[in-house]
């Protein structure tokens, strides 16, 4: 093969190639520390060099684009550059904030010291120790469940909003400062004396002329004038009158919606609860129901407000609450089908005479988680009774309201009076008639002489459900008609209340003071301390077995099943003949 040069050997591959010298010459012995140390150290130092011969490359390259660049765009650059590291500077101070937190942490010093001082503990000092631990868990998870009980949501995301407004306030401050310490430079150097409006001459104020009241002549008003022409009489409302008007007989097919319904008893009156059952053509899917119904003559989508409420309940996902099935409207009916409920609670008082006290306090808790999830969502129920609570048939564990006649949101009771409706107000010369005021002896004091508050009725009324659960015997004001002697007693009572158990006299006096320290304002506050108190409680005095109405319960079902076994075995089930002996 022919070559224009003379080939000796090819590069990097030379026959009498030197041997590699190594450059650099370790003073140390093989596999000694101090070896290691050094290769470290040479490692370290050839990083170092090549990240310095990186950087010189971008800043060749970087110097080469700048030039490139319009003024405009380096400006931009460098004020990119500046936020960055503003940013960066910012995050430091947070992690730094942070790791001076940790640092400092309580008792976090101790316990090493406690470690290093005592390798082996006792069983007791470690026992001791872990109590302590617990307590501290407790207080903590106590501290937070207060937050959260204290603090809703909507709150909670207010006072965050509140705290970055805050900020933002604070960089505008500054601003306000910049531009005020620049005018005074310039007022200054003009040798100006006045440069706000805070600086320039007020007119005097004007002396204040007050009246004399002895001078002044005492006016009677009008109201009083036409009270004393037309004296107000006490009137049933169209809504309280006795109403026999017969809207379903009784087990006839009605078309609820999509729904075929089957009511047991007649539908009758202008608000009641009926039970009712979902017909089907095979008899063991048709579901027992409740039908709960009230005249309303003007059509309305929204439903009724007991759909209202308990479509609310659910959306909060309260487990004491009735579920709806459907709600809607029947000629001049407004329906709603719920889940069929078990038995009253005055009927459980009632039958129950010599309740334990665990079911006495199981009572006590599920009717209050009622009335602090009504007041949850907005709505006061004022006419809190044994009567107005049941329990339910799918579990009876659970206590729900089997009512919402009375209830109202606080807003309509804050702006008008909650007797007074728009028709029975003075029109030309009609007299003004207000409602009947019913006698209730669960009805709170304020409520006899018609002043509602909303949220603190409902507690006072509650409290007075409480004592009667306990006492297991009726209000000592139950049979009074008067609503002046009643509260006279009720205020004597509240005064003198005590129970014979201590530690139940202490849960009820602190129940109580927060019953009656309630108001508008602070009504999730006492519910969260009530709620603890009774949490408190019932822990104490847990559930063992069944409670008193699940026996009755059981009782009913199987009479049920024997009823069914009759019906199916009648042919050839043959009633048994006596035995009798012939002499």
């Amino acid at each position: 093969m022919m070559f224009p040069f003379e080939p000796k050997y090819l590069p990097g591959h030379s026959p009498n190639s030197r041997p590699r010298v190594k450059k650099r010459k370790c003073l140390f012995e093989k596999g000694s520390k101090e070896k290691a140390k050094w290769r470290a150290a040479l490692r370290k130092w050839k990083r170092r060099k090549k990240r310095k011969l990186r950087n010189s490359r971008k800043s060749e390259s970087k110097s080469s684009t700048k030039s490139t660049l319009s003024s405009v765009d380096q400006g931009k650059n460098e004020m990119r550059k500046k936020i960055k590291k503003r940013k960066k500077l910012r995050i430091k101070k947070v992690q730094m904030r942070k790791h001076r937190l940790k640092r400092h942490l309580i008792a976090s010093k101790t316990r090493k010291t406690l470690v290093k001082n005592k390798v082996k503990w006792t069983k007791e000092e470690i026992l001791n120790r872990l109590e302590e631990l617990k307590e501290i868990k407790l207080d903590m998870m106590h501290k937070f469940q207060k937050y959260r009980g204290l603090n809703c949501s909507p709150r909670r995301k207010a006072i965050r909003h509140l705290k970055n407004a805050w900020k933002r306030a604070r960089h505008q401050r500054k601003k306000y400062r910049r531009y005020r310490r620049m005018m005074q430079r310039v007022a200054k150097k003009k040798k100006l004396t006045v440069w706000r409006n805070k600086h320039l001459p007020k007119p005097p104020k004007q002396p204040r002329v007050l009246f004399d009241p002895k001078t002044v002549p005492k006016e009677v008003s009008k109201r009083v004038e036409y009270q004393l022409q037309f004296p107000i009489k006490a009137t049933l409302n169209a809504v309280e009158l006795p109403s026999e008007e017969k809207h379903i007989k009784e087990k006839e097919k009605v078309m609820l919606g999509a729904l075929p319904v089957v009511c047991k008893t007649p539908v009758v009156g202008n608000y009641g609860k009926v039970t009712a059952r979902i017909y089907h053509i095979n008899k063991e899917h048709s579901v027992v129901i409740d039908l709960r119904y009230q005249v309303q003559l003007t059509h309305d989508k929204t439903g009724s407000k007991e759909a209202k409420i308990l479509a609310r309940l659910a959306m909060i996902e309260s487990p004491n609450t009735s579920r709806i099935i459907q709600y809607g409207q029947y000629q001049n009916l407004q329906y709603v089908l719920t889940a069929q409920l078990f038995t009253n609670l005055a009927e459980v008082l009632d039958d129950h005479p010599k309740m334990e006290l665990n079911a006495c306090v199981h009572i006590i808790h599920q009717t209050f988680l009622c009335v602090k999830d009504l007041h949850k969502i907005g709505y006061s129920h004022l006419q809190i009774n044994p009567s107005a609570f049941s329990v339910l048939k799918s579990n009876t564990q659970l206590i729900v309201f089997n009512n919402f006649q009375f209830a109202l949101t606080r807003e309509s009771i804050r702006n008008k009076s909650v007797w007074l409706d728009e028709e029975t107000k003075h029109r030309g010369t009609t007299k003004p008639r207000l409602p009947k005021n019913p006698i209730e002896p669960y009805m709170s004091r304020g409520q006899h002489f018609r002043l509602v508050k909303g949220t603190s009725d409902d507690y006072e009324s509650w409290f007075y459900l409480c004592v009667r659960v306990l006492s297991k015997k009726p209000l000592a004001w139950e049979k009074e008609t008067d609503h002046l002697k009643m509260v006279m007693l009720k205020y004597k009572f509240v005064k003198e209340y005590s129970h014979p158990d201590p530690f139940t006299n202490y849960k009820m006096k602190t129940i109580h003071k927060y019953c009656l320290s309630a108001n508008d304002d602070n009504t999730l506050k006492i519910g969260y301390f009530v709620e603890r108190v009774l949490q408190d409680w019932k822990e104490r005095h847990p559930i063992n077995g069944f409670l008193p109405w699940q026996r009755k319960q059981e009782e009913e079902e199987k009479m049920k099943e024997v009823k069914k076994w009759m019906k199916k075995n009648k042919k050839w089930r043959k009633p048994l003949t006596t035995n009798t002996c012939v002499y």
